[in-house]
């Protein structure tokens, strides 16, 4: 045999007995592109990790400018609960603005409106005035503020900007006279050390005096929104802590300095108005250039009964990455508002929005919202100190606001003021079409609080979005895609038609929404960002379809709480680019199109006879087939573990038994319900609300166990009768 035809036969041979050989052959000669997969053998377009892309890069205050220079004597700041003069002796005005006073003295009683001129030159004044107070700017400095809303606090907050110094909001409460309260204080000032501290008045300054003076901390530089005392905290009142003995004595800071002092440089800081102009230029310079890893703010979470509020420090970066991917959710304002805009021919010019902001400063979204209005140039309506059904429809009917900020609850609260009357909220003269764009969050979002919310503002695009204290700005709403005109997609006759009391029909209020169940989505991912769901048992990321714990990646995150508290809820991912992840305990879902469903809190899931049950599939089961808010809490029970237990605000003409079979049919047998009350069957008039108005689940599983605990005493009672 020639040697050709005998090697030949010897390659064939080993070919056919070894199939890994012919493997490797093959692979070499006709390599073909394999899709990469995990170790469980997953594709990587099949799992639950999702990467939003690229995004622009600006500092804080370049966002802010935008709407300065857009908007230059547009609105900044309406306060509709303080005169028009409130900020007079504090406001710097320009010729412009001068003429305007004298336009507002005669026609009478207007509420407080500050222009981007004057927001921009006041808190100019006061950046420059505490600058050469000896506060430095760009570094480690922070001002602690605990003061109502108001024009004061929109001022503060731009001088921060300006002064690259950290901005914390605390709640003014804590400056009442009480023991609890001194405690609160002391224990949030301690990791805190601020070098400005900023009180509504001298008199409820004094707490803060003496929890530095405890703490023995530096004093600070002292201010106050006025030296009057107010009637509420008077002189009278009697002040149960000894007078404060500062370390070292009170030194060049040892008096409350008023804004209007400052803002007017009326200590004689500056010698010449060329010295001011310099630092001016200066500081806006610098504010452009912030550093990203400044600590721009540090926001308390709403904390838990019994728990301290846990900080929250956020980057520059991160305020400026939130700042960019929300720049789609203000939308625009009218310019005209009647009916006949909605004529499909009719082309309505738009303005800047008019963003209603109820809650205190102090909650995480208010800086935020306020920063995003600003960029769009747009007007912050403040109405008081937290959220009002009355105070929504008067900003709406003073301001012609185009932009509200819900919660499920506030939904629910709403519509349950006018469900009594007859008719719609046409019927009833609620006029509440100036609103344009309705935000949706704090907690899980059904498709018939959307319903609801669509109802009660016929003219408004309803959008969900997801948010933090620790981070928001980690997903876009993708169902803005349309026209303009696609906010009237339920016109004001069709809305009308619809009562508020949970209605069946309407599903199509929102076109194009997908739901996962009575589930709405919070959105795509956005760019910047990165989120995966994560199974902790398996240790892996889940399947798209799959449910797991929702974790984020987003420059917008917190690296880890104040302090180091529960540090374990941030790692690092170290085998692949080095991002931070936080495991946020929301329980969610991602389809195969990258689209997120957040389900409920981790912590609320309850295990059913081994069974997974998510108490919000059953919450908006209920709320679809009654129309009444739902609350589902876990109760135990001494063979499955513990089984739902469901709390309905009424039972909306409808039996115990109705209820308990619509969630079997439409859940199946894991779902079914342990028990069913009304909150009158608890003692109850209201679902109990913590300070950002969401329901507190705590509080209503406590109420539904004591519930309980009566009824078993009650029984045994009678048996032993």
């Amino acid at each position: 045999m020639p040697l050709f035809s005998w090697i030949s036969v010897c390659v064939l041979t080993v070919l056919i007995i070894f199939p890994s050989v012919r493997q490797l052959l093959r692979s070499l000669f006709f390599p073909t592109s394999k899709s990469p997969q995990d170790d469980d053998g997953v594709q990587d377009q099949d799992k639950a990790e999702i990467d939003g892309g690229t995004w622009e890069r600006l500092s804080v205050f370049e966002h802010v400018e935008q709407g300065l220079l857009e908007n230059p004597d547009g609105p900044a700041v309406v306060c509709l609960f303080q005169s028009a003069d409130a900020l007079d002796d504090i406001l710097v005005s320009s010729t412009t603005d001068r003429g305007e006073k004298r336009e507002r003295e005669a026609e009478g009683d207007k509420p407080l409106t500050i222009t981007y001129t004057q927001l921009h030159l006041t808190a100019l004044r006061l950046a420059c005035a505490l600058f050469a107070r000896g506060v430095q700017a760009g570094g480690s400095t922070r001002l602690v503020m605990l003061i109502p809303n108001g024009g004061e606090y929109a001022v503060l907050l731009w001088a921060c900007l300006l002064l690259r110094v950290t901005y914390v909001s605390l709640d003014p409460a804590l400056l009442d006279v009480d023991v609890s309260n001194l405690t609160t204080l002391k224990q949030l000032l301690r990791p805190l050390r601020p070098q400005i501290v900023v009180v509504p008045d001298p008199e409820r300054g004094r707490v803060v005096d003496v929890a530095m003076a405890e703490l023995r901390l530096p004093q600070p530089v002292r201010v106050c929104l006025c030296c009057q005392l107010s009637r509420e905290h008077g002189q009278d009142r009697p002040f149960p802590f000894p007078p404060p003995q500062p370390p070292g004595g009170a030194g060049k800071n040892g008096t409350w300095h008023s804004l209007a002092s400052l803002v007017n440089n009326q200590s004689g800081t500056f010698v010449s108005d060329e010295d001011e102009q310099t630092t001016t230029t200066a500081l806006v310079r610098a504010a452009r250039q912030d550093h990203p890893d400044r600590i721009h703010s540090i926001m308390f979470t709403s904390g838990t009964s019994g728990s301290l509020p846990k900080g929250c420090p956020m980057r520059a970066g991160g305020m400026a990455h939130v700042l960019h991917s929300q720049r789609w959710l203000l939308g625009r304002a009218d310019t005209e508002d009647d009916e006949d805009n909605d004529n499909k021919n009719h082309k309505t010019k738009s303005r800047p929005p008019i963003a209603l902001m109820q809650p205190h400063n102090s909650r995480g979204i208010a800086p935020a919202q306020t920063l995003q209005t600003w960029k769009a140039g747009g007007a912050v309506v403040l109405t008081g100190q937290t959220f009002s059904v009355a105070g929504v429809v008067d900003a709406v009917r003073r301001a012609r606001v185009s932009f509200v900020v819900l919660t499920p609850a506030m939904v629910h609260e709403m519509a349950s003021s006018y469900s009594g009357l007859p008719g719609t909220v046409t019927a009833v003269g609620l006029d509440l079409g100036s609103v344009r764009r309705v935000q949706l969050g704090g907690d899980a979002i059904t498709r018939g609080v959307l319903r609801r919310c669509t109802v009660l503002f016929p003219r408004a695009q309803v959008v969900v979005n997801h948010g933090m204290t620790e981070g928001g700005g980690a997903f876009v709403w993708p169902f803005l895609t349309s026209s303009s005109s696609s906010s009237h997609s339920t016109s004001s006759a069709t809305a009308s038609s619809v009562p508020l009391d949970g209605a069946q029909d309407g599903d199509g209020v929102q076109d194009g929404i997908r739901y996962f169940g009575e589930m709405c989505p919070v959105g795509t991912v956005a760019p910047g960002s990165r989120v995966k769901i994560w199974d902790a048992q398996r240790r892996r990321v889940v399947r798209r379809g799959e449910l797991g714990e929702l974790h984020i990646s987003s420059p917008s995150l917190i690296r880890g709480y104040l302090g180091g508290r529960e540090w374990e809820a941030f790692y690092r991912d170290d085998g692949r680019d080095g991002r931070w992840w936080f495991k946020t305990g929301d329980v969610a879902m991602a389809d195969r199109d990258g689209l997120v469903f957040i389900l409920g809190r981790k912590k609320d899931v309850m295990e059913r006879g081994g069974v997974l049950v998510v108490p919000a599939a059953i919450e908006s089961s209920i709320e679809a087939f009654t129309g009444a808010q739902t609350v589902v809490v876990a109760t135990p029970h001494p063979v499955l573990g513990s089984e739902p237990f469901a709390v309905l605000h009424s039972l909306q003409r409808k039996t115990e038994a109705n209820i308990r079979a619509h969630v079997k049919k439409m859940l199946g047998e894991n779902y079914a319900l342990g028990g069913l009350v009304t909150l009158e069957q608890l003692g109850l008039v209201e679902f109990p609300l913590n300070a950002t108005h969401k329901v507190v689940k705590s509080e209503v599983q406590a109420a539904v166990l004591r519930y309980l605990e009566r009824g078993h005493t009650e029984k045994n009672g009678y048996e032993k009768l």
